[in-house]
């Protein structure tokens, strides 16, 4: 019973850390972030491992147990398989304003500018307190380039 408390503790603590370096780095796929969501993974894990354990040694733990480890089973699955999906529209550099004043969208006259450029343009901008990465978003979208410095 203490190893699946402290189990789920590190868990928990794993997920807000690697949730936390998410808001900050900006970017899942950092080595911190994935240390992080490594960490909550093989505890949660080892957390499942103990509570079947448990309930096997019981074997009369009755199905409210049994349904709380398929809730917590079923959530870790569903969150599996939205990292994969998180994964591949990423990796297709796929990017969507969804601002509601649409802030972040070029308009309709500047995107036919850019599609009827022939030449390689050199752009020099000012942002002010923008990330890096935002610009090279911006620009791969509409020119299927990645930005250099």
């Amino acid at each position: 019973m203490r190893l699946q408390r402290f189990l789920a503790a590190v868990a928990a603590l794993g997920l807000l850390t690697a949730l936390n370096l998410l808001v900050w780095r900006q970017d899942f796929f950092s080595l911190p972030v994935l240390v992080a969501v490594a960490a909550a993974v093989v505890a949660s894990g080892g957390w499942a491992v103990a509570a079947l354990v448990d309930l096997a040694s019981r074997q009369a733990a009755g199905p409210r147990a049994a349904g709380a480890l398929s809730a917590v089973l079923s959530s870790a699955i569903f969150l599996c398989i939205c990292l994969v999906v998180y994964a591949l529209i990423e990796s297709w550099g796929y990017s969507a304003d969804l601002t509601e004043e649409g802030r972040r969208t070029l308009a309709p006259q500047t995107v036919q500018v850019l599609q009827a450029l022939t030449e390689e343009v050199q752009v020099k901008c000012i942002f002010l307190q923008i990330d890096d990465e935002l610009i090279r978003i911006a620009i791969r979208r509409w020119t299927g380039r990645n930005w250099r410095r």
